[in-house]
């Protein structure tokens, strides 16, 4: 696949506007589709959302696991769309020696038409192959800064990072000193604390 997506003549758009989308579409690999190590850093295990080290430590190991999930999922998916080339050129192939055969004009075209709709197919699915690369790899940088969080707060941790619950009640009375809508909001859970 080519980085010109007039390859593809974009059939909806004038030259202008494809040549607008050619331009933006240069771009496609420095546009982030995930998080900065800094907004990992100062929100996602941020010290409001996450006031101890042992908080921080278990969010970053779910971020990492919903992350992992992703990439599986993602993998299935790049592998399907593989697969899904292959069958649609081999469909492409098989039209056109069906048209070559054929003897009746609409024969041609029906052979012709299901030809154009496979070779779409392989389009699209090149299209989204090179989606999910982008994707996984964009992903693995937030996991890498994850991972980095995790290792780093594995000296500050009080409790065990095998039993999240031991550190659960701790852990959301520390909160609710920060954040005193959670006492308000759950009297029944604070009030003694």
């Amino acid at each position: 696949m080519t980085n010109e997506l007039i390859k593809f003549e974009l059939e909806l758009l004038d030259n202008s506007n494809k040549e607008l989308c050619n331009e933006i579409y240069k771009f496609f690999k420095t546009v982030p589709q995930g998080m900065s190590a800094f907004q990992i850093k100062n929100f996602v295990l941020g010290d409001l959302e996450f006031p101890t080290p042992d908080s921080k430590y278990w969010q970053a190991k779910l971020e990492l696991f919903i992350r992992l999930q992703n990439i599986i999922s993602l993998h299935y998916d790049y592998r399907k769309r593989k697969a899904s080339i292959r069958i649609s050129k081999a469909k492409v192939e098989e039209c056109l020696d069906k048209k070559n055969s054929a003897i009746k004009g609409y024969e041609k075209e029906l052979f012709d038409a299901k030809a154009e709709r496979y070779t779409i197919e392989i389009e699209e699915n090149e299209f989204a192959l090179m989606n999910i690369t982008k994707t996984v790899n964009d992903k693995l940088l937030e996991m890498q800064t994850f991972w980095k969080a995790m290792q780093d707060l594995e000296p500050l941790l009080e409790f065990s990072n095998e039993n999240k619950e031991e550190q659960e009640e701790t852990f959301w009375n520390i909160k609710a000193k920060y954040t005193p809508e959670l006492r308000n909001r759950f009297p029944e859970v604070f009030n003694n604390r």
